[in-house]
């Protein structure tokens, strides 16, 4: 076998047990190559080492912003939309956010961005149930389209809403 696959914990409730895991994989010579479908670590199999792995969230990561990483010891392993980056470096190397503020810092981005998702799903919501609520009684088939609109939504809602509060109570932890 030349890959595993690991299911991610949820970076807004897990994120140190979830790099911690790939730490003691990459101890047994699974080292991470990519996520696939946003529910999965791919791992690939090589040499045993101890290295370990850091999370940033940075939208629109230039050059710049990768060089700063590598100069202090972190290197670019994947990237997500490039907004979640994951790092990884020798074990001992210095933390990548090694004072509160900055580490505040970074989780009030994400935060702030999983807030805007959640409003505008909950404005859309409101208007997809006004919208079927009117169809129901004029158009039946455009009610089961809502329906299925408004659901479709719900589940975009609750993946904005639960990191929101994930990333709160982190914020408000530091």
């Amino acid at each position: 076998m030349r890959n595993k696959y690991i299911i991610i914990s949820g970076l807004a409730f897990s994120e140190e047990t979830d790099l911690e895991k790939l730490h003691k994989y990459a101890k047994e010579g699974w080292l991470l190559e990519s996520i696939t479908g946003g529910f999965f670590y791919k791992l690939k199999k090589d040499k045993p080492q101890d290295i370990i792995y850091n999370l940033d969230y940075q939208r629109e990561a230039d050059e710049e912003y990768f060089n700063i990483f590598k100069e202090a010891g972190w290197n670019q392993v994947v990237s997500v939309g490039n907004y979640i980056h994951i790092f990884s470096a020798q074990a001992g190397t210095k933390p990548i956010y090694s004072d509160k503020e900055s580490e505040r810092d970074k989780y009030t981005r994400i935060r702030d961005t999983t807030k805007k998702g959640s409003i505008y799903s909950l404005i859309i919501g409101l208007i997809l149930i006004g919208m079927s609520t009117i169809s129901l009684i004029t158009i039946k088939p455009v009610f089961l389209l809502l329906e299925g609109l408004f659901l479709v939504d719900l589940i975009i809602f609750i993946f904005n809403f639960m990191p929101y509060i994930a990333y709160n109570k982190r914020i408000n932890k530091i």
